[in-house]
């Protein structure tokens, strides 16, 4: 991928959280969740066919735009759902996954790479793919 589709990935996530939670905010988490997983699994599965570097860096941002989203969305509907008085325990408990999420990630795609250089994407957005489902059939909007 190279150090130009991670820096659009992280660009893209940096602009879609504060901008999708507001989002969220106005029409429904869980909906915007669905939303935004979907469209993250949709981004990541044209990176496994994409031979040129600016497509690349391009659905990279786009992907990260998304995934920012996601992070947003599921950060404030663990705010929302917590007990009083423990919210800072859960996003401090939030942010520890997203650590060891961020340590493991890059060796579990290192380890897909081994089975072709597509396989990091496809991986990627079939993730992405059965976490939004995981969404539309257990999370229900409660608000």
């Amino acid at each position: 991928m190279g150090r130009h589709g991670a820096g659009a990935n992280a660009v893209g996530t940096a602009l879609g959280s504060p901008i999708l939670v507001r989002w969220g905010d106005k029409f429904g988490h869980r909906r915007l969740l669905i939303a935004s997983g979907l469209a993250a699994a949709l981004f990541y599965l044209p990176q496994a066919f994409t031979s040129n570097t600016l497509w690349l860096a391009v659905e990279q941002g786009l992907a990260g735009f998304a995934v920012g989203g996601t992070l947003a969305t599921l950060t404030a509907l663990l705010i929302r759902f917590s007990p009083q008085g423990r919210e800072g325990m859960i996003v401090g408990l939030d942010s520890s996954v997203a650590g060891l999420a961020n340590a493991i990630g890059p060796m579990v795609s290192a380890s897909a790479a081994g089975l072709g250089p597509q396989a990091p994407f496809t991986l990627s957005a079939g993730m992405f793919g059965v976490g939004t489902l995981v969404v539309v059939l257990w999370v229900r909007q409660h608000w």
